[in-house]
């Protein structure tokens, strides 16, 4: 592989190609442009060849990188310090087969969100993102467009100090083969967090609704000490998750999440081993970490 980049004026240029053993090449290029101290842009262009191969490559992508080529255009502008407007616009194409698409398809994404800071202590956005994408019908085995609109609000604020609230409140459109899904999420967020303290929490409380797995909602969740949570969610049902830190003493820090997920709509959840009766799933963590 080689990469490169290359600094003119207010013009950065940089890239990089890839060949892996069997003879797949892979490129992608660039520019990130400065046109004015309120206005950026940035354009990117990249074709990774179907037969590239690359465990551990993690390019930039739609799918992986591998199959797929496509043109990038980003947009960001600032037209003073309390409002910042940016958004993208993303094409691509799947030239060969891949998972659950028996066809070659095209897509693309597109999204405009608008931040704004009302004061040092509240703060908001405003985000629209729309994906238009080629699927297989499962019914059919015909390839049909499949149209996926997301709206999303989000507003915080400080209290004093030591405590922070969030709301967001989003939703999601499916339309695929003349049919229409709709979802939505609303949630809302108590952090504390003093200066000096031994105990710091936060928690959430989470509403949602939607149609199928199909047009789920992702969001991210506070978890222990280098934990990672992103979960979907989908169906009808609610969800309230805690998770607080401790020091208990010095050099010795003490996590817990409990988080509990109640439907009402299913009366089993998952399946297998897994298999639970009943519409409540309940999840602890602890951990203790020591420093010496």
């Amino acid at each position: 592989g080689l990469d490169y980049q290359y600094l003119y004026k207010n013009m950065n240029f940089f890239g990089e190609v890839g060949k892996s053993k069997n003879g797949g090449i892979a490129h992608i290029n660039g520019v990130m442009l400065g046109l004015d101290k309120s206005l950026s842009a940035s354009l990117l262009y990249r074709n990774y060849e179907k037969n590239y191969q690359s465990e551990y490559a993690n390019g930039f992508a739609e799918r992986s990188s591998q199959n797929e080529k496509g043109l990038y255009f980003g947009l960001e502008f600032t037209p003073n310090h309390k409002l910042k407007i940016k958004g993208y616009a993303d094409n691509y194409e799947f030239p060969w087969l891949r998972f659950g698409v028996d066809a070659p398809t095209k897509g693309n994404d597109y999204l405009l969100q608008a931040d704004y800071k009302i004061s040092r202590a509240i703060k908001m956005y405003v985000r629209y993102k729309s994906e238009n994408k080629e699927e297989t019908l499962a019914e059919t085995s015909n390839i049909s467009s499949k149209k996926k609109d997301n709206f999303r609000f989000h507003i915080s604020y400080k209290e004093g100090e030591n405590w922070t609230f969030s709301n967001r409140v989003e939703s999601t459109t499916i339309l695929l083969n003349n049919e229409k899904e709709n979802g939505y999420m609303f949630y809302q967020d108590i952090k504390y967090k003093p200066l000096f303290g031994k105990i710091t929490f936060s928690s959430r409380y989470i509403l949602f609704n939607t149609s199928t797995y199909d047009s789920r909602i992702y969001a991210y969740e506070s978890d222990v000490l280098y934990g990672y949570s992103i979960p979907s969610y989908y169906g009808k049902g609610s969800k309230i998750y805690l998770v607080a830190k401790c020091n208990i003493i010095q050099n010795l820090d003490f996590w817990l999440r409990i988080a509990q997920t109640t439907y009402s709509d299913r009366e089993v959840l998952k399946s297998g081993w897994d298999e639970i009766e009943g519409n409540k799933m309940t999840e602890i963590k602890l951990q203790i970490r020591y420093k010496f």
